[in-house]
């Protein structure tokens, strides 16, 4: 019996201290600079599970996502402007299958290159602090165990081709930045983003949103930069949001949704007959109004944007105030 236990434990160990095969380069190096090994050092699992912070953007290469869930205690993952792939097999149109309907061993295939979606695994690295995955070509909805890392801080996933988010990101308490402009998302915007109690920073921009603005995201009381744009938006500005301060340059973001209106006091912005909202545009009230609400619209930067803007007069009066005083937007700046 202490025989074979012995063997057992050395089996575990010598799984625990063998190469990993599935970190080969560039991913071995990097893990080997996290590490302070030498480049060329075949890393083990045993090692792995000791990084907590991994760099490796901008190579150029395909790389195998696969290999990252054995990073179980890694905090910081910044792997930006990679191309993450999986392999899947594709057989010979003339393939012949045995009398079960099964593949037969000698058929011909070749190995095709495909963008990859990003694994409902990335849930159970729950150390997990900041994920920074822009610009990888990944494609379709972001899992819903993205819910599980109650630590994650930053979540950027912007310039991917990334179809919808689920309603467990609410679930992210601890989450202060939050990226995914650019992506291809085609959903309406989920109002348990108003969970997102920690939020400064929310960039969904240049997407597909379509919908109405949640009331809920006016929870968001620390809230600094919401960016909208480019979107197709309809409907107006919940009145819950306007007591957020986004005051700073670019704060707020709302251009090139065609189909959206800014309402006024007693002004229904779903009424196609907008004269009464014009005519209202003008009084008192309304100046006073947009003077009570500057937080939130001094950082809107639509109107010093050229194309695709379609604001009705009604929003002359909020122009004339933002572009006056010391109300300096950079107009280059998106994020």
């Amino acid at each position: 019996m202490k025989y074979f236990l012995h063997v057992a434990l050395l089996v575990v160990a010598l799984f625990a201290t063998a190469p990993n095969h599935n970190w080969t380069n560039p991913l071995k190096e990097c893990a080997n600079i996290a590490l302070g090994n030498n480049p060329e050092h075949n890393v083990t699992k045993e090692e792995l599970e000791t990084i907590t912070e991994f760099k490796c953007s901008y190579n150029g290469e395909v790389l195998n996502f696969e290999a990252i869930q054995d990073l179980i205690n890694v905090e910081i993952l910044d792997m930006r402007g990679n191309y993450f792939a999986r392999f899947v097999k594709h057989y010979d149109v003339n393939t012949t299958y045995d009398e079960n309907g099964t593949i037969d061993d000698n058929a011909t295939y070749v190995m095709i290159k495909t963008s990859n979606t990003i694994p409902s695994w990335i849930g159970n690295l729950m150390a997990l602090k900041k994920i920074r995955l822009s610009g990888n070509d990944l494609i379709g909805a972001v899992p819903s165990e993205i819910g599980n890392l109650y630590n994650l801080e930053v979540l950027d996933l912007s310039a991917n081709k990334i179809t919808s988010i689920p309603s467990s990101i609410g679930n992210l308490s601890s989450l202060k930045e939050l990226h995914l402009s650019s992506n291809r998302i085609v959903q309406q915007l989920p109002p348990e983003l108003g969970n997102l109690s920690s939020l400064t920073h929310l960039y969904l921009q240049d997407n597909r949103l379509h919908g109405e603005i949640p009331k809920e995201l006016g929870d968001l009381l620390l809230l600094k930069k919401l960016r909208l744009n480019q979107n197709n938006l309809k409907g107006s500005i919940p009145i819950e949001l306007t007591d957020l301060d986004l005051s700073q340059p670019n704060g707020l973001g709302l251009h090139e949704n065609c189909n959206f209106k800014l309402d006024f006091p007693d002004c229904n912005a779903s009424d196609e007959n907008t004269t009464n909202c014009d005519t209202l545009a003008d009084s008192e009230e309304t100046l006073s109004w947009i003077n009570s609400k500057s937080s939130f619209y001094r950082g809107y930067d639509g109107m010093r944007r050229t194309g695709g803007n379609c604001w009705t007069p009604a929003m002359i009066p909020i122009i004339m105030y933002l572009l006056s005083d010391s109300n300096t937007t950079d107009t280059n700046t998106t994020e």
